[in-house]
């Protein structure tokens, strides 16, 4: 600018300083998006009720993890930053199954978690470009093991009668 001031017309030091103020302006625009944005939704990581990470998609390193994903494993946000997704859940790749489903991959495992239970769990993985060619992972953990123990129970309700010897008959009007 001190140049332009001393060797450059004014009209170029206008262009620089109404560039300077384009760009201070655009800046604080995307700030405040920024700002709205995390406050609108910056709560799911911070207080929210699911297990959310995410990663790196090329080497599977934990960038970020909900508060709820920190005590689901029990880690703070600290240790849990930089572990590998895979060989935090599986340390034996073979324990894995993987299904796709709409561009997501779905892992299945079985999984100790903090309170010492084994829980079967399933992480729905979908990978994003961000704007810079980064590429990342937003991962959703669930914990299934009620579900799958909902899923055996009933089929085996079901095999039982249909081998049962009784039967049961419902009157309508």
């Amino acid at each position: 600018i001190k140049t332009y001031a001393k060797f450059g017309s004014i009209e170029e030091f206008d262009q620089i300083s109404d560039e300077i103020v384009k760009f201070y302006g655009d800046f604080g625009e995307k700030k405040a998006k920024f700002e709205e944005y995390s406050r609108k939704f910056g709560f799911l990581f911070e207080k929210g009720p699911f297990i959310l990470l995410l990663i790196d998609a090329k080497s599977g390193e934990i960038l970020e993890a909900s508060a709820k994903a920190c005590e689901f494993y029990g880690l703070s946000a600290e240790e849990i930053k930089g572990k590998n997704l895979t060989l935090l859940n599986a340390p034996d790749l073979a324990q894995i199954k993987i299904l796709q489903e709409d561009g997501a991959q779905i892992y299945e495992t079985s999984r100790i978690a903090a309170d010492g239970q084994t829980r079967q769990i399933r992480i729905r993985k979908q990978n994003y470009e961000l704007s810079g060619g980064e590429k990342i992972g937003f991962c959703v953990v669930k914990d299934v093991t009620k579900s799958n123990t909902l899923k055996k129970n009933a089929q085996k309700q079901s095999e039982i009668d249909a081998h049962s010897p009784l039967f049961s008959v419902v009157w309508k009007d």
